[in-house]
């Protein structure tokens, strides 16, 4: 039967729930207003907390984010608060967090002391669960320091979920003391001698009255007195009444409060007698029990004691691993970024490798500025395309670009493999040079180059040549002499070189043809017992008279004449 009692109103309260949910919901579509939403929306949160988490947090902070807009102070303290307890029970501690300081935060702007209190109480017990002691302390002072400024809070607020209701109490008769009864007491005699006083003002007022009745006055002019006086002793009348009621309830509560102290005395004296009467045995056992409660309280203190010491030690502990980590943690960053310093600096001397000699580019890095030099033998070696203009009149910019970019490559390659340096390109054409070193160099390794450069372009044209595409086809020209090699520039700095010899080789690639390599006579001279070469007759260089030219046809194979 008490089982069914129980089901009966557990699904009576499941129903009732229900139905003020819904007609919340209901009113909810039909309100129009957005303050009346806001309170429906605070009103459902309410409701849902503890049955429905999602809900209610969604009921919650929608009714914060009207709060926010309406600029309603107050209900956006109390939906913020709402919204962090929703959230707290879900174990969300960090959106928690979050709507409790928001909470915090409007509660100061409002003036609301009491519930900043509140609200830095709840923060505090936060921070302990998440053994951030520092920040639990400073929300204890911050609470302290409101304390000391007294509790002010704001009224005619609508009462906060968490906050129970005033009650109204009786003494009880741990609250009775001979204070409080002498009190009372004075309180009494005070109502007494009220009411002796009203007594006799009202029989003063009768009095009067049949006086004035026995007397000539005017008629009505002494009715009209006579009201007066009536009225005023009518409200004497109700005064009297009024302290009469005072004094009835005052005496029933110091009634209450002498049979609470007779009782009282009565249990004293029952406990004094029985005490009395225990044996000397019961009182050494008394005692003895009275010594072990005071040693297992001493030894309750010692293991709080011990608690908190093992607190502090764990947090001292907390704070030195964390340096710990915290420095390793910077260590571990520090190697990161010195180790990406080295990478960088590791790729910008490889791209200043890239467009320098290595010794004029150690000059540059060591003085900030590299000195011209002169070398004696240098050889210097340029390339251009056979209409190269027509051809790439065919080609879209993209294409054009890109087969630059192929045959260049290649060139790049191939220098590489000798220790050739790169000078620089114009357009279609390439130029390079070897012997720019201190140590004197022959131009068998430049021609080498020149050779495979040729082979390059041969099989790039046979291959474009299947596919029915333009192709780039290539003079290639070389003089050996003296140059003068620096550094020009500040910004996109190049490394250039000077000279006559610059000029003849340019002269040699512009009489060479497609695919031959051709060669001054000074080179010729040079290199004559190490290749095959063809005599192609003389050309005028500016300053310098007739040069011979001459073809490199292959190299001389090892041991023939």
């Amino acid at each position: 039967m008490k089982l069914l009692s129980t089901i009966f109103i557990l699904f009576f309260s499941i129903v009732l729930f229900g139905q003020s949910i819904q007609e919340l919901e209901q009113q909810l579509k039909n309100a129009t207003d957005n303050r009346q939403i806001m309170n429906l929306k605070y009103d459902l949160a309410e409701l849902y907390k503890g049955k429905d988490h999602a809900a209610a947090a969604r009921y919650a902070f929608e009714s914060y984010d009207l709060a926010r807009k309406l600029k309603d102070i107050d209900m956006q303290i109390l939906a913020s608060y709402l919204d962090a307890e929703i959230h707290l029970e879900r174990r969300d501690y960090k959106k928690a967090d979050a709507r409790f300081k928001a909470s915090l935060k409007h509660s100061k702007k409002a003036g609301d002391t009491e519930f900043a209190l509140e609200n830095l109480k709840q923060l505090e017990k936060l921070e302990v669960k998440k053994r951030d002691y520092k920040s639990a302390y400073n929300y204890a002072k911050q609470a302290a320091e409101l304390l000391s400024k007294g509790v002010a809070p704001p009224s005619n607020r609508r009462p906060r979920p968490s906050a129970p209701p005033p009650t109204t109490s009786t003494p009880s008769s741990s609250q009775i003391d001979k204070n409080e009864v002498d009190k009372y007491v004075a309180t009494i005699r005070k109502l007494k001698r009220a009411k002796t006083d009203l007594e006799e003002e009202n029989n003063s007022l009768l009095t009067k009255i049949e006086r004035l009745g026995s007397g000539n006055m005017d008629t009505k002019e002494f009715k009209k007195l006579q009201d007066e006086l009536k009225a005023e002793a009518e409200l004497r009348n109700e005064e009297k009444e009024q302290a009469l009621l005072e004094l009835g309830e005052k005496e029933a509560a110091l009634e209450r409060i002498t049979q609470e102290k007779i009782r009282t005395d009565k249990n004293a004296r029952k406990i004094k007698k029985e005490f009395d009467v225990l044996s000397d045995q019961a009182k050494s056992a008394r005692l003895l029990q009275m010594d072990a409660e005071v040693k297992a309280e001493q030894s309750k203190n010692f293991m709080y004691l011990l608690g908190l010491v093992s607190l502090f030690v764990l947090f001292l502990a907390s704070i030195f691993y964390n340096r710990f980590r915290v420095h390793k943690k910077a260590k571990l960053a520090l190697e990161e970024t010195n180790r990406q310093i080295e990478d960088e600096k590791k790729r910008s001397d490889d791209l200043l490798l890239n467009i320098l000699p290595q010794d004029i580019a150690k000059e540059l890095k060591e003085k900030g500025k590299a000195a011209a030099r002169k070398y004696e033998n240098v050889s210097v070696l340029f390339t251009d395309f056979k209409d190269f203009t027509h051809i790439s009149e065919k080609l879209s910019p993209e294409q054009l670009v890109r087969e630059l970019d192929y045959c260049f490559r290649g060139f790049d390659f191939i220098i590489s493999q000798y220790g050739i340096e790169k000078i620089k390109t114009i357009g279609d054409a390439y130029m390079c040079a070897s012997g720019l070193t201190n140590k004197r160099t022959m131009p068998v390794n430049i021609i080498k180059a020149a050779l495979e450069m040729q082979e390059f372009m041969e099989d790039y044209k046979k291959e474009r040549e299947q596919k029915g595409l333009p192709y780039f086809e290539a003079r290639i020209g070389i003089h050996t002499g003296p140059v003068v090699a620096g550094v020009v520039g500040v910004k996109k700095f190049a490394y250039e070189i000077w000279g006559d010899t610059v000029n003849i080789a340019a002269r040699m690639e512009a009489n060479a043809k497609v695919g031959k390599v051709n060669i001054s006579e000074e080179t010729y001279r040079q290199v004559k017992y190490n290749f095959d070469c063809e005599y192609r007759g003389k050309i005028e260089a500016k300053n310098k008279g007739f040069v011979d030219m001459y073809f490199v046809k292959q190299p001389i194979a090892v041991g023939v004449a």
